[in-house]
């Protein structure tokens, strides 16, 4: 069974490589953490699915050891960018976090836009 001190001691929040052709490279995509998906829910439901995939990829894009690479500010220009450079990362973000298509669905049926992250509008 498992006691307080397994939940308290787990720490990995798991990431994979996800390859941007658009781009011309790669970034990692992590798990949001329980409190990270509370944010990002909260945030999306207050806002419609506005900015819906810069907003996942600002919560989920980090580098190899799981350090975030964007903050919030970098949402308007993620926001500008052709659906194509941001789709890999969303999807990505979306399969490993296990959220469903239809929250994809309703984002874009609500704005019209892209996906947003996690961490992001706290």
């Amino acid at each position: 069974m498992l006691s307080r001190s397994n939940f308290l001691a787990y720490k990995d929040l798991p990431r994979e490589e996800v390859q941007v052709p658009a781009l011309g490279g790669s970034v990692f995509v992590r798990t949001l953490s329980a409190g990270e998906w509370d944010q990002f829910e909260t945030v999306n439901v207050k806002v419609k699915g506005k900015d819906f995939r810069a907003r996942i990829v600002v919560a989920t894009a980090c580098d190899e050891s799981g350090v975030d690479i964007f903050r919030v500010e970098d949402l308007a220009p993620l926001s500008k960018l052709a659906k194509t450079a941001l789709d890999p990362i969303v999807e990505a973000a979306l399969r490993i976090n296990a959220l469903t298509e239809k929250a994809n669905e309703d984002g874009e049926k609500n704005s019209g836009s892209a996906p947003t992250t996690a961490s992001v509008g706290g």
